[in-house]
């Protein structure tokens, strides 16, 4: 038997109490890794000369911060740790790239994390934290408790692992359940019919070109929008940065991007549905 992972991703619509909930996890997260980053970074600052005190040296960890800050009390402790396993992946996966042992693209060093609009966090089930209920299309964050959701899918599809709760740039919010099943592992085919093998050669102005001459109706969804993402951006940048105007100009530029990346993401899919089907 072997392993499985799934996730299932679905936007949620909390109360005004939960947003405040969830806003506050996603700084404190933020707020968690920078510092810790800035521990690790000052530290070696000071110390770099003998290797062997850097090495050795214990970090103070996410326990720690929140008897120092009373703030950190107030959202999900599991996030928190998973802030803290971020940073420790992201220096090993950095060291490794150094020395080599690290296969595809190297990995810079570790960077500060930015205030902004779009981000996430991730928590891991303890002691049923995390459920989903799809007769009332509602799921159960840690501290957070049942936020709404709308989804048409009405079943689980495992035990659930974790969860990733996004906020988008444009404010709307969002959570990943992963799910693990167990199933027998599928063997690779063959395939002896040459009817059910295409080929495509992929082409700038149309997608991509088949073995038939056929193109898919390639439409570039930049230059549909452009003419919107102009004019708002244009208002955008006569904004005093940081205002509360410059702060709606720069919600109308996110919806916009939103859209393009939407009518992008959806016609990949039906065009990746026609090619499967089709064979």
């Amino acid at each position: 038997m072997k392993k499985r992972h799934k996730a299932l991703k679905v936007r949620i619509y909390p109360t005004l109490h939960q947003k405040t909930l969830i806003d506050k996890t996603l700084g404190s997260c933020r707020a968690l890794y920078n510092m810790m980053l800035h521990e690790r970074i000052a530290f070696f600052e000071e110390n770099k000369e003998d290797r062997r005190v850097v090495n050795g040296h214990k970090y103070k960890t996410e326990k720690e911060y929140k008897v120092e800050f009373d703030w950190m009390k107030e959202v999900d402790a599991v996030a928190l740790q998973q802030s803290r396993i971020d940073l420790s992946h992201a220096y090993s996966t950095f060291f490794k790239s150094l020395k080599g042992a690290r296969k595809g693209q190297n990995v810079g060093f570790p960077k500060y994390k930015k205030k902004k609009t779009g981000s996430s966090y991730r928590s891991v089930v303890s002691n049923n934290s995390v459920d989903v209920d799809f007769d009332v299309k509602k799921i159960k964050l840690p501290k957070v408790g049942w936020v709404s959701f709308r989804d048409k899918r009405n079943s689980k599809e495992g035990r659930i692992k974790s969860v990733t709760v996004s906020r988008s740039p444009t404010g709307k919010y969002f959570a990943s359940v992963l799910f693990e099943t167990e199933g027998e592992e599928v063997e690779k085919k063959t395939v002896t019919d040459p009817k059910k093998v295409i080929g495509l050669d992929m082409a700038l102005g149309t997608f991509y070109v088949d073995h038939e001459g056929n193109t898919p109706g390639f439409i570039r969804n930049t230059r549909r929008y452009e003419t919107h993402l102009a004019q708002a951006q244009r208002r955008l940048s006569k904004k005093k940065k940081g205002s509360q105007n410059w702060y709606k100009a720069k919600h109308r530029v996110a919806l916009v991007h939103e859209t393009i990346a939407n009518a992008r993401a959806d016609f990949n899919r039906k065009v990746s549905n026609r090619i499967v089907f089709q064979i």
